[in-house]
């Protein structure tokens, strides 16, 4: 990274959406909140605090009174209810500077690690302090506003639900290196929910804004020196994927339906629309079809990511815009082989199937001697690794831990699955996890056997076999343990048919199926 004096892409980011919103303010806000009754124009200052969410409580209450009309006529209450908002709930002043500028890309991402989610250790916001604010909040006006008490009951208890939900969050990523995966299940939450001004901006919907603040981006993480999301030298490649996101976010406004879930949704707790997008299986990298969720939403989180949380995180995490996961109905199993068996002699060969129909040929072994060519011994001294399956080998990323013995070999047992055409758009391996699986051997009184185990990829494995008349669809437990029978309803398939393993003892003829790429053995 380079050490450079130019302006950081989340400076920029949060200039831009300042003066935007400044130039198309008219006669209101250009962004659903009750911060539109404020008289002060919007400064770099608010949005910083917007994109790293570390006044989340301000927000979430200010925006409650505004829902349930209490806000009072009067001038002079409502500015003095305005400001003591300021004052109990908001955790990060007006006054306190974020220093954004001065600070580098690690520390950047870090900054947005601390309220993503908020209520977590070492975040700038604090249930009991919210709590204590809310108090202090019904104490002063509960006499001048009816139903204040109330509210501010519902509110707190909400707030404390979405505060463990939250921290529960934070345990299955923590840390800095678990920064991306939580956000990626944040940002859809959050623009339905709407939680501050950033997720409910008019400008995602202003193609000529959102391709220029792009631009802008491009250039700034060049001139920083990020890497690019297409591993090349220019950053065009994201501006692409911007654009890509913007459309998919306008043709899910546009079309049949566009307005369904909307304002229902948006009353849902929050704990309550997180289980929502579980059950809908809902993912940034392949959202589901679902006749619930609004079809705005896959579009318009994936231009929230792709713009804000890549400021922040760097262009390398941008997610291109694809289908649904194809279904394991599609797959076909290879069918050059009829009789399978577990333990394996002879040449075995793995197959990687192209989207195109093409066949080439990814790995082959010969295991009739003791130690395959090849492989390499794991720790335990009775298996062997041959392959590790994953979008792209990144020597700086963090090995899962179930390869950290061959952490140095990985390299050259590292499979890739990303693919790219001549314009840099992505034709394999789109939702692939960095590690995703990983094919392993051990000798058995038979002959070698070869398993395939998930890394705790974030969309799941699935091995499809040919079973007498029918196909056999084991599921591999991944980051989460599936359930079989949500998970056949989801592909229209028979949940008969449908086992989850932990690991997978291939045979040939055996097709392996990874998010975005598809191999067969034979």
């Amino acid at each position: 990274m380079k050490a450079v004096n130019e302006a950081k892409p989340i400076n920029v980011l949060a200039r831009f959406i300042a003066t935007w919103v400044r130039e198309h303010g008219g006669n209101g806000a250009p962004f659903d909140s009750f911060e539109a009754l404020r008289t002060e124009p919007i400064e770099q200052k608010d949005v910083e605090r917007w994109i790293l969410g570390c006044n989340y409580a301000y927000y979430r209450v200010g925006d409650a009174l505004l829902e349930a009309d209490l806000f009072p006529d009067d001038d002079a209450t409502a500015a003095e209810l305005i400001a003591c908002l300021d004052a109990q709930l908001k955790s990060i002043r007006d006054s306190n500077p974020l220093n954004l500028r001065s600070k580098q890309p690690e520390a950047i991402a870090a900054e947005l690690g601390k309220d993503w989610p908020p209520f977590c250790p070492k975040s700038r916001s604090d249930i009991r302090k919210t709590v204590t604010g809310l108090q202090a909040l019904a104490h002063r006006f509960a006499a001048e506003l009816p139903g204040l008490t109330d509210m501010i009951r519902e509110v707190a208890t909400e707030l404390a639900e979405e505060a463990h939900w939250y921290r529960a969050l934070a345990e299955r990523h923590p840390g800095t290196e678990g920064i991306t995966e939580r956000s990626r299940v944040l940002v859809p939450l959050w623009c339905i929910k709407g939680v501050n001004p950033l997720f409910t901006l008019l400008m995602w919907q202003d193609e000529a804004a959102v391709d220029e603040l792009a631009r802008q981006l491009s250039a700034a993480f060049a001139a920083n020196g990020y890497p690019s999301f297409d591993g090349g030298s220019r950053h065009d490649a994201y501006r692409g994927v911007v654009r890509a996101s913007q459309r998919l976010y306008l043709d899910g406004l546009a079309g049949d339906g566009a307005a369904r879930g909307g304002d229902g949704l948006t009353q849902l707790p929050l704990t309550e629309l997180a289980d929502l997008l579980d059950r809908e299986f809902f993912d940034l990298g392949h959202p589901a079809p679902s006749r619930v969720l609004p079809p705005w939403l896959a579009g318009k989180a994936l231009l929230v990511w792709n713009i804000v949380a890549c400021a922040a995180l760097g262009p390398r995490e941008a997610i291109r815009p694809s289908g649904p996961n194809r279904t394991a109905t599609t797959l076909a199993p290879g069918d050059a082989v009829t009789a399978a068996k577990r333990a394996l002699r002879g040449e075995v060969l793995l197959r990687r199937c192209l989207k195109n129909g093409e066949r080439e040929v990814a790995g082959m072994l010969q295991l009739d001697g003791a130690e395959p060519a090849g492989t390499v011994a794991l720790d335990d001294g009775a298996s062997r690794l041959w392959y590790v399956l994953g979008s792209a080998y990144d020597e700086q990323a963090r090995v899962p831990e179930a390869l950290a013995p061959v952490a140095d070999a990985l390299a050259a047992h590292f499979l890739p699955t990303m693919r790219f055409d001549e314009r840099g758009n992505q034709t394999e391996g789109t939702g692939d996890s960095r590690y995703h699986a990983a094919l392993t051997l051990a000798k058995s009184v038979d002959g070698w056997q070869l398993a395939l185990e998930d890394l705790g990829s974030k969309n799941g494995t699935c091995v499809v076999r040919r079973e007498g008349a029918g196909m056999r669809y084991l599921v591999l437990a991944a980051r989460t343990q599936p359930d079989p029978s949500a998970w056949a309803q989801a592909r229209g398939i028979d949940p008969a048919s449908v086992t989850v393993e932990d690991q997978v003892l291939l045979e040939r003829g055996d097709a392996i199926q990874l998010c975005g790429s598809r191999f067969e053995l034979l």
